[in-house]
């Protein structure tokens, strides 16, 4: 735990804490936990911990839980993976599943981006488990199979983009349902199975010619493209190449 934090969680002026905080150094409860801790002080053992916490009625906890978690936002920095997770954990445990779903998204994302795929899996299943709002869940979804890639688990990244799909389909989302047809198409291509992944380019040219959009025409260019390459059709792919080129040039897209 760190000072502040408790500071605003009991409501105790600062020297109040202090005074508390020597105490419990003096009968070895807690320790300091050094400076390139997350947290200025440690239990000395976790059955300290675990005994404190079981004392506490469960009414008390889930109300304890919910202080934390308010405070803990204030003093939460975007990206930091576990601080999100701490407070995914003590929204979830104060009895607050749509909040603990978002706290739990954000630490899938922020663990994504530091490559710890496992953790970002975890976090986001927590998320898919809580969440009741779908467009929360279609971005659970699509975070747990962007990691789920990175540990080559084809068979989950196909369940949870299919269900994603249906989700966009409900709440008609075409950017959602545009975004899940790339990555199938990027799945279909690690698969090496061809002819899926041009039945997938195939709609994916029929929507970007529907939305008119210059960029939607130049990601399905080069989809197309790199399908004909690897088909070894090279001379076929040169024109939706050089097409796709010039959309990105653009775009000013480098």
């Amino acid at each position: 735990f760190s000072v502040d934090v408790i500071r605003d969680v009991t409501g105790f002026t600062e020297e109040r804490v202090l005074d508390g905080i020597d105490d419990l150094l003096d009968r070895h409860f807690i320790r300091e936990a050094g400076g390139r801790a997350r947290f200025d002080y440690a239990f000395t053992h976790h059955l300290i911990h675990a005994a404190i916490y079981e004392a506490a009625s469960p009414e008390l906890r889930s109300r304890r839980h919910r202080r934390v978690a308010r405070i803990l936002e204030d003093h939460s920095q975007s990206g930091d993976a576990a601080l999100a997770a701490d407070l995914a954990l003590h929204h979830e445990r104060g009895g607050d599943g749509p909040r603990a779903a978002a706290w739990y998204l954000a630490a899938a994302e922020a663990a994504e981006r530091v490559y710890a795929h496992v953790e970002a899996i975890q976090f986001a299943t927590r998320a898919i488990e809580l969440t009741t709002e779908e467009r929360q869940r279609a971005a659970a979804l699509r975070a747990r199979e962007s990691a789920l890639s990175r540990t080559a688990d084809r068979i989950g990244q196909r369940r949870d983009i299919d269900e994603a799909m249906d989700i966009a389909a409900r709440i008609g989302d075409d950017e959602l349902t545009w975004q899940l047809l790339m990555r199938r198409m990027y799945l279909e291509r690690s698969l090496g199975k061809r002819d899926e992944e041009g039945d997938v380019i195939i709609e994916l040219e029929r929507r970007a010619g529907l939305a008119r959009d210059p960029r939607r025409r130049a990601e399905v260019l080069l989809a197309r493209a790199t399908h004909l390459i690897s088909l070894t059709s090279h001379a076929q792919a040169d024109a939706p190449a050089r097409e796709a080129l010039r959309h990105y040039e653009v775009l000013e897209d480098v």
